[in-house]
């Protein structure tokens, strides 16, 4: 009976011994996010990152495809894909676990800015500058610098009336948070300041 009693004892202690094993290592196990799915402009840069938790570091890292991929054997490569791309991450830790995910890159292109480029008035006048956004994806916010001198600087056609010769800088974003820029140029009729005043703010 002594016999029986022990032998059960065993038992348990080695079903729970076995119970707590494997808990631990469930939470130690080796598991990797690549995160949600990235928004990508054409003829930008975006950073994919590969968040590794568990296992045993050191972890070695192994992005594919190798398209338009900076390295593919670090956590936090960068990419420039022409076209939606699905990068695929596998990392493996020090006693050989291995984690997979993936994160698909999506791409939009960035809008075409026209302006009305250079433009003479005389001092004292207005003119109406112009951003004509196409592509990308509307809707498109713009923002115009500098706003000395300005009337509605966060529209397509601002009034401008500089006291003096004036470069003006458009920042066009589309509903992807895609960008680009143009300038318009407003001369100053016999200006004697010479070259047209250059916007350096942010």
């Amino acid at each position: 009976m002594n016999n029986l009693k022990l032998t059960l004892k065993l038992t348990v202690i080695l079903c729970l011994t076995a119970m707590w094993a494997s808990k631990i290592q469930a939470q130690n196990a080796l598991r990797v996010d690549a995160g949600a799915d990235l928004n990508h402009c054409i003829g930008d840069y975006t950073e994919l990152r590969a968040t590794v938790s568990g296992g045993v570091e050191p972890y070695t890292y192994s992005w594919t495809p190798d398209v338009e991929l900076s390295a593919t054997d670090v956590d936090a490569p960068i990419v420039s894909p022409m076209m939606n791309t699905v990068y695929k991450i596998v990392v493996t830790d020090a006693v050989g676990a291995v984690a997979k995910d993936d994160v698909k890159v999506k791409v939009s292109s960035k809008p075409n800015i026209f302006t009305n480029g250079t433009v003479t008035i005389q001092l004292g006048e207005s003119i109406s500058l112009m951003a004509d956004a196409q592509g990308g994806t509307p809707p498109y916010n713009y923002s115009w610098k500098p706003t000395t001198g300005l009337t509605g600087p966060n529209s397509s056609n601002p009034i401008a009336s500089p006291k003096y010769s004036t470069v003006y800088n458009v920042l066009v974003k589309d509903s992807k948070g895609c960008t680009n820029s143009g300038q318009v140029v407003v001369n100053i009729s016999g200006d004697k300041t010479g070259s047209a005043v250059q916007y350096s703010g942010d």
